[in-house]
């Protein structure tokens, strides 16, 4: 069992509490939520803000087996304007939303055409595959919805394993969802479990990587990853940075200063990727790209028949990192803190990293990550690596990064510089940041033992965080 103490780290005349978490393994766990309770809980934590006006929709994030493919109208697998074909129910949902509830409409949308999304959400609905709860006006300003999220607390309770904290960022809010491909919940960045790539890296952060040889701290990237399709083409993802000779197809990432579709080009196929999954297919070019995937781009004659219909079939991805072939758990999330037992400059760090949008208006996830740097205290979470190869963990109390906006009143917690100094004051010569802010939460078993910072303006109130994965200490 990890060994856990109470400490506090001096800084002038004032401290910061903090609890240490002493470990020799780490294990990464994703969490999901049947839809109904995905919703619900989802629901006060998208619409508690004075004007927010959200509908959200929860669903089981699957391929079209032959049940589904019977009961949609096979126009709705298929964008307004034809050139896009959705492969999983998050995607055509997402697109087609705004038509089934009245919010907007779409190109070329006809009477018949929001008769047929309407039926869509009561056909899913009554399979259990989509949950619809309705803002508190029709007049809904966009829509969330929903991927894999769950409950830390649940987490414990069902397994008891020992203690386990909120780990990497995911896609929390509608501006991170631009693109219909894209849904809360969504991981963001490399996520590794029992030797398992669930998610691929994309920008180039670090991570927290364990291998047969014991613990690291890296920064990984699309560049160090390798995509194979169901049909066994494999496509480097080092095509992100440097295009390479001849047809075959490229990666393309949102990268802050190179955030735009892909060009349009007759001829041209973009395969929409999230996670382990092609979500849809976009001819001609035009495609935005998943702020939490990336788009495997090129002519349409470089994807073999073969490899579509596995596709449509819902065959999944195979994503490997190739720095090495032993990964056993990893997950990314950052910014760096401390390396080679020396604190890294945080404007350095979050440049390199990716984590502030250039220009400012620009998406980067997590955003706005600005708000929560530059000594901004706020609740904290940090992993880190001793000279013998062990863990810290160090995880401080205290709010949602947007708590004093919201309320009036004081942040509470600790700033990134002071998570890192403590860090390496516990002897860390390596280490990172986790999620931050209203996400932090540490547990062990169903006990807490720091709640979530998120308050959702409430003065004094916690409310348990939903989140997309956890990490397990042992």
């Amino acid at each position: 069992m990890p060994q856990i103490d109470r400490c506090t780290f001096k800084l002038g005349n004032s401290s910061v509490d903090y609890l240490k978490v002493k470990c020799s393994r780490f294990y990464c766990e994703p969490l999901q939520r049947e839809p109904h309770a995905a919703a619900a809980d989802f629901h006060s934590f998208i619409n508690w803000e004075p004007g927010a006006n959200f509908d959200i929709v929860a669903i089981k994030d699957i391929s079209f087996d032959d049940t589904l493919r019977s009961i949609i109208s096979r126009r709705l697998f298929f964008s307004a304007d034809g050139r896009e074909e959705f492969l999983s129910i998050r995607s055509l949902v997402h697109y087609w939303a705004p038509v089934a509830l009245q919010m907007q409409t779409l190109p070329s949308h006809d009477s018949n055409l929001q008769t047929d999304a309407r039926k869509l959400f009561s056909d899913l609905e009554q399979c259990g595959v989509l949950a619809h709860r309705p803002a508190p006006k029709r007049q809904g300003r966009a829509l969330a919805v929903l991927g894999n999220l769950g409950s830390i607390r649940e987490a414990g309770i069902e397994k008891d394993e020992g203690l386990m904290s909120s780990g990497g960022y995911f896609v929390i809010g509608p501006p991170e969802c631009a693109s219909h491909h894209q849904v809360i919940g969504d991981p963001v960045g490399l996520l590794v479990r029992q030797g398992v790539v669930l998610n691929s890296a994309t920008y180039p952060r670090a991570t927290l990587i364990r291998t047969p040889d014991g613990h690291e701290i890296r920064k990984i990237s699309i560049a160090d990853m390798r995509i194979t399709l169901p049909c066994g083409m494999t496509i480097d993802g080092n095509t992100a940075l440097h295009k390479p000779q001849g047809e075959g197809p490229v990666v393309r990432v949102s990268a802050k200063r190179t955030h735009r579709p892909t060009s349009e080009e007759d001829g041209r196929r973009d395969l929409i990727v999230v996670g382990l999954n092609v979500v849809g297919i976009r001819d001609g070019g035009g495609t935005a790209i998943p702020h939490a995937g990336f788009l495997i781009s090129g002519h349409k004659d470089v994807f073999s028949q073969d490899s579509l219909r596995k596709l449509r079939q819902g065959d999944k991805l195979d994503l490997s990192v190739k720095l090495t072939s032993d990964l056993e758990e990893g997950l990314q999330c950052g910014p760096l803190l401390v390396e080679n037992g020396m604190i890294v400059e945080e404007e350095i760090a979050l440049e390199e990293e990716e984590m502030i949008s250039d220009p400012p208006e620009r998406i980067v996830v997590p955003w706005p990550f600005r708000r929560s740097v530059g000594g901004v205290c706020a609740a904290r979470c940090g992993v880190g690596i001793t000279s013998s190869n062990d863990l810290i963990l160090v995880a401080i109390s205290g709010t949602a990064t947007s708590h004093a906006a919201h309320t009036g009143l004081p942040n509470t917690g600790a700033s990134l510089s002071v998570l890192a100094r403590a860090l390496q004051k516990e002897g860390a010569v390596s280490a990172m940041a986790l999620d931050s802010g209203g996400s932090v939460q540490l547990f062990k078993g169903a006990g807490c033992l720091i709640s979530s910072g998120d308050s959702r303006g409430v003065p004094g109130a916690r409310f348990d965080r939903a989140l997309s994965n956890i990490i397990i200490y042992q």
